[in-house]
Formats: C-alpha cells, structure tokens, sequence
C-alpha cells in the first residue's frame, strides 16, 4: 500500500498529444504526481537524474532510441525505479525486448485511465504489470534460443508456488494472503527465483519458467 507523498511518476513520450493524455491520466489519483516529461533518451537520463521519480511510464518508439535501451540505462544507474513500457505495437520482437530490458510492466495504449492508475501503483509497489497475452507471445518467440536462463540451482517447492501466483499477475499483497506469509518472505523468496532463473524482472522470470517448463503455460 501506498501512502503518504504521491508516487513520483516521470513520462517518456515524443508525442505531444500523447504525453498530454498520460499527464491528464496521472493526474486523475491523488496518489499520483507527474514530475516531469521527457521527448527524448537524452533528455530521460537527465530528468531521471535530476528528479528521481519512483515510476516511468516510457513509450517503446522514441527518437533516439527504443523503451527498451531507456530502460535497461535507468534501471543501470537507479536499480529501484520502476519502468513500465508503453507501446501501440503488437509484434513479438518488441515485447521480447521489453521483457528482457527489465521493465517492470508492459502496457498497450489501450488501456484505460483506471488500468493506468492501478498499473503505475502496483509497480511502484513492487509488482509486475502485465498482460498475459504478451508473455504468451514472448515466451513462444523465445522459445528458439539455445541455452537455457534455468540452468541455476533449483527452485524450491515454495518458489515454484511464488512463481506460478506471478504468472497469474497476483500482487505481492495477494501472494501474501494465499501463501500466509509476511510481505518480505514473499519478496525473498521472489528475489531467490530471479537469481536462479537469471531474470532481470518478475516478467523475463515469469516467461523463461513457462518457455522452460517449471510452470504451465500461461493462459
């Protein structure tokens, strides 16, 4: 849960109207605040730098770069801030890479206002924000390379229930309840499956398990 100062939130878009519409979206929860809005890479790092905002809603096309770059930069220099990539694009190499870079969530520009809102806040949160159509589509492009991102130690029986609820997009809260367990076994247990699987984020961990069989298939 979030409280006390609104939930610092950084907008990287090179459309005008764009940018516009996610500020007017933010703008509608009190538990959020626009800090700033970027155009540009360059311009990203230098606001995230100067600003330090706790959550960055990033468009996956940007002029001198893609979301992906930009996130896998921040996340280089500001491990604990939260990335979600926005995107009206459909193909698999996109989200593949989003996916990949780290980000804590992968939305389309379809979504609502409410979807937003509540996506912005469960990341900040600490959740993965995602749809599971998406990490159908990336698990499956993945499905071709060579090695394995599993072939750490394995994970326990309590990890792969950790990591099915993941799968399932449940919240951090959410595992607690179904698990009975406090908020930081819960978020140990989440760190111990990313170190195994070698994942950047609760997203790559979530379609590496699934492309690697150690949980079904998302549906």
């Amino acid at each position: 849960m979030t409280t006390g100062a609104p939930i610092r939130v950084m907008i990287v878009d090179d459309h005008q109207m764009m940018a516009d519409g996610l500020t007017a979206a933010v703008g509608t929860d009190a538990r959020l605040e626009v800090v700033g809005v970027a155009a540009d890479l360059p311009e990203a790092y230098e606001l995230a730098d100067r600003l330090r905002p706790d959550v960055v809603l990033m468009d996956f096309r940007l002029p001198s770069g893609d979301g992906a770059e930009g996130t896998a930069t921040l996340k280089a220099s500001w491990p604990e801030l939260k990335v979600i990539i926005f995107t009206g694009q459909s193909d698999d190499a996109c989200i593949i890479r989003s996916i990949e870079s780290g980000c804590d969530g992968f939305l389309r520009k379809t979504t609502s206002v409410a979807e937003l809102v509540e996506a912005t806040v469960r990341a900040y949160n600490g959740d993965a924000v995602f749809s599971v159509t998406d990490v159908a589509s990336a698990m499956q492009g993945m499905r071709e390379r060579q090695h394995s991102d599993a072939d750490g130690p394995p994970l326990t029986a309590r990890e792969l229930e950790v990591l099915r609820l993941m799968a399932t997009g449940c919240s951090t809260e959410e595992m607690c309840s179904t698990l009975s367990v406090s908020v930081h076994t819960v978020r140990t247990h989440v760190r111990h499956v990313l170190e195994k699987l070698h994942a950047h984020s609760k997203l790559e961990a979530v379609v590496i398990a699934t492309r690697d069989h150690l949980i079904g298939a998302v549906h």
